[in-house]
């Protein structure tokens, strides 16, 4: 199997696990959590954007509609996303393809968007300096994925392991803030500020009401996100 087919049959909604774990299908967004990402990206997404990791092509389609942004492109390594993409936002120019072999040239692109895409993938350091290579001097990377923060680890160690770690969950990463920054890093992007939401509550409120997570309690329990954006040094 590889990742291409395993994305094709998530896009085509096919869960491999029937309700034993997280993420195991595509997400519903979060209002709140898509207006904090929205109001972050506001001033700093620009020109020519890359939505890497686009998916059905919905946030593509929220920049450029909230930012009156006229060349933003969206890139998916599943065709079923992107055809879904192409089909809802016309107007937006969306392409299959790997982020490790990103179709675009060095120093081509002003802004590129990540959203929740990092904890899918299997070459994180690659895919990293792929974006740093598209990016022009001065340009920002914005990403967006949870932050396991030590109260998440131990609550999910205690009650919710098994279903969090599934074996086919997509989720294959797993960010720290410092763990974040440390791969932007290593990969030649300097961090700068990240913002986030509080963990504590969702998680809170799920043990206290001892239900099982299911696709439909998920979006709001696990929906926690950190921001980091980077900017590429001038060279």
């Amino acid at each position: 199997m590889t990742e291409k087919n395993y994305y094709e049959r998530y896009w085509e909604k096919q869960s491999a696990s029937n309700g034993k774990g997280v993420a195991e299908l595509p997400p519903e967004w979060n209002e709140g959590d898509l207006e904090r990402i929205l109001a972050f990206c506001n001033g700093k997404i620009r020109g020519r954007v890359l939505d890497a990791g686009c998916g059905d092509g919905f946030f593509a389609a929220q920049i450029c509609q909230r930012f009156n942004l006229k060349n933003v492109h969206g890139l998916d390594v599943s065709s079923k996303a992107i055809d879904l993409a192409g089909t809802k936002y016309p107007e937006i120019i969306f392409q299959q393809g790997s982020l490790s072999h990103i179709p675009e040239e060095t120093n081509s692109i002003d802004s590129v968007t990540m959203v929740e895409v990092i904890e899918h993938l299997i070459d994180v350091e690659g895919t990293l300096k792929e974006l740093f290579r598209v990016l022009k001097p001065g340009g920002i990377l914005l990403i967006t994925t949870t932050d396991f923060n030590w109260i998440k680890q131990v609550i999910i160690a205690m009650f919710f392991f098994e279903k969090y770690f599934y074996p086919t969950n997509p989720h294959i990463r797993f960010f720290t803030k410092s763990t974040l920054a440390g791969s932007a890093g290593t990969a030649g992007l300097p961090a700068l500020p990240s913002a986030g939401l509080s963990s504590l509550a969702p998680v809170a409120q799920a043990i206290s009401n001892a239900n099982p997570i299911t696709p439909k309690t998920r979006k709001n329990m696990w929906r926690p996100m950190k921001r980091i954006a980077a900017k590429k040094s001038i060279l």
